[in-house]
């Protein structure tokens, strides 16, 4: 079962009004020191080690020294004269944490060129890698966008434009107190549509989905809300810096607890449904133990008898429709290459399968896609698992490995004594003391708070192991996937069978409905009409 993963995405505008600035907020996605002209403060972000790229891309017409970040948003803060100005709209969502740096990279830009440069503003991104204190990763972006238009001359062209009313001469409205005309005010370009957000929202999932679709990452992210998916599933809410920082502080919030409270109720529902697939997969092996035939008695291959009801479910599609049917808006068959997917059509093909998996009955047919289906799923949920745990891993040895220098030097320090050690501490000064103590702490970011013990051959030996595991259930995935996405197509063209002849009966159930109503309506018209002579 391809995992959901909910799409967080928050958009703001920087407004003057609340004190903000578009450098500040630039300085702070870019992790740049910069200078704004408008308040005379040099903003410097607290952070830097969590930035995988930042880039500006400027539409036609921009002028080249747009490039240049400050001179960016220097100019945009010059733009607007109200004290209560809307300086730039933001963007920030989440990514897929299993994509690499350069996979990030290059599906933000495209998404940025498409959605926002291509209609002519100016973005201003960067992707984020946040490590929360037990080690989860959040690889995330940021997104600032312009929100005046630059005309062809390279100047900033205005929101808003007044239209004049005119009078059936064509001449301009006066106001009732003959001062000035009647107008309205009209946007120069759609970028403050509200319809906006959901779109850009609704391509963005479609983006990482193509994406995931093309790595092979089993990972479906979903645009909608809880409840527009008709799920009663209740949704984090949003902390703000403030809060997040109270969090990481240790000082426990209102929100924080709301969102504990929130995540521990999905883990209960995650928790019941593991437990459910145990279960079912325990039920699994008894019953195959309880059903495996003697030692002594040969194996054969399996024989489905001629009479099949699923072989003769495929000859009545198969004249009906000249095909098998697929289902189009759902289906595991999508998976497929596209040749695989033709194959499916195939009754030729779906016979030679039936047989192959002696399927003789409709019964038999789920059975195998039930089987089939939650064997994969597990194998998938433990891949998942697994896969994030390898994750965190290559991180901690990329730390480790930057660290190797200083705990090399530390530990023969250590065992040094009297002039031999000041002459070695003085030598490799850059490696002890305060220099140490600081790369400790970075080496021990990236370890859950379980960890203690810095284990680099450990974690090398726990990856490989990881790893083979994986690949033991990517192999077993190939073998059931192909027999749980083909019976599901089988049960598919069940159904539909089973919907016409539904309709058909309900059809004939209504017509003689209607032919007992005209016996019954019948004298009382002639008598009416004998009347009426």
């Amino acid at each position: 079962m391809t995992a959901v993963k909910q799409q967080s995405t928050r958009f703001s505008i920087v407004k003057r009004s609340k004190g903000q600035s578009a450098v500040e907020k630039a300085s702070y996605i870019s992790r740049s020191v910069l200078h704004s002209d408008y308040d005379g403060v040099t903003y410097k972000p607290k952070y830097k080690e969590d930035l995988v790229h930042s880039e500006i891309m400027l539409p036609q017409h921009a002028p080249a020294d747009y490039k240049d970040r400050s001179a960016l948003w220097n100019s945009v803060e010059a733009a607007e004269k109200n004290k209560n100005a809307q300086l730039a709209r933001m963007l920030k969502a989440n990514i897929p944490n299993a994509w690499d740096k350069e996979t990030a990279i290059e599906t933000v830009r495209d998404y940025v060129q498409r959605n926002f440069v291509a209609r002519g503003m100016c973005a201003d991104f960067a992707i984020h890698d946040s490590v929360n204190p037990e080690g989860r990763h959040n690889l995330h972006i940021h997104v600032m966008l312009t929100m005046r238009p630059i005309l062809e001359n390279g100047l900033w062209g205005s929101k808003k434009k007044k239209t004049y009313l005119l009078d059936e001469n064509g001449e301009k409205n006066r106001n009732k107190n003959g001062k000035g005309f009647k107008y309205v005010t009209e946007f120069t370009t759609d970028w403050d549509d509200r319809e906006n957000a959901k779109k850009w929202r609704q391509d963005l999932s479609e983006t990482i989905n193509a994406v995931n679709e093309r790595l092979g990452i089993d990972e479906h992210w979903e645009h909608r809300s809880f409840k527009d998916q008709g799920l009663e599933i209740l949704p984090t809410v949003h902390l703000g810096p403030r809060t997040s920082a109270m969090e990481r502080r240790g000082v426990r919030t209102e929100k924080g607890d709301y969102n504990r409270a929130v995540m521990e109720q999905r883990s209960i529902f995650r928790m019941a449904k593991e437990a459910f697939i145990n279960a079912y997969e325990a039920l699994r092996a008894i019953r195959a133990s309880v059903l495996k035939p003697k030692k002594a008695e040969p194996e054969s291959a399996p024989v489905v008898s001629q009479k099949s009801e699923v072989l003769e479910m495929i000859d009545r599609v198969a004249a009906s429709k000249g095909h098998i049917l697929r289902p189009e808006s759902y289906g595991l068959w999508k998976k497929f290459s596209d040749e695989a997917k033709e194959k499916l059509k195939s009754p030729s093909f779906m016979k030679k399968f039936v047989e192959g998996h002696a399927i003789d009955s409709f019964e038999t047919m789920k059975r195998v896609f039930n089987e089939a289906y939650a064997e994969y799923d597990t194998l998938l949920s433990e891949n998942k698992t697994n896969g994030e745990r390898v994750f965190h891993l290559e991180k901690l040895i990329e730390a480790y490995d930057a660290f190797r220098p200083y705990e090399k030097h530390k530990k023969r320090s250590d065992e040094l004594t009297g002039r031999e050690k000041k002459k070695f501490d003085r030598k490799y000064k850059q490696y002890l003391g305060k220099n140490y103590a600081e790369a400790e702490d970075r080496m021990r970011r990236w370890m859950f708070r379980n960890e203690t013990v810095i284990d680099g051959k450990g974690w090398k030996r726990e990856k490989e192991q990881l790893d083979k595991k994986m690949k033991s259930n990517v192999k077993k995935m190939r073998e059931v996937f192909p027999v749980a996405a083909t019976t599901e197509v089988l049960i598919y063209n069940k159904h539909e069978e089973d919907r016409v002849a539904r309709l058909q009966r309900e059809r004939q159930v209504r017509e003689q409905q209607r032919l007992k109503q005209q016996d019954i309506t019948a004298p009382a018209r002639k008598k009416s009409r004998g009347m009426e002579l």
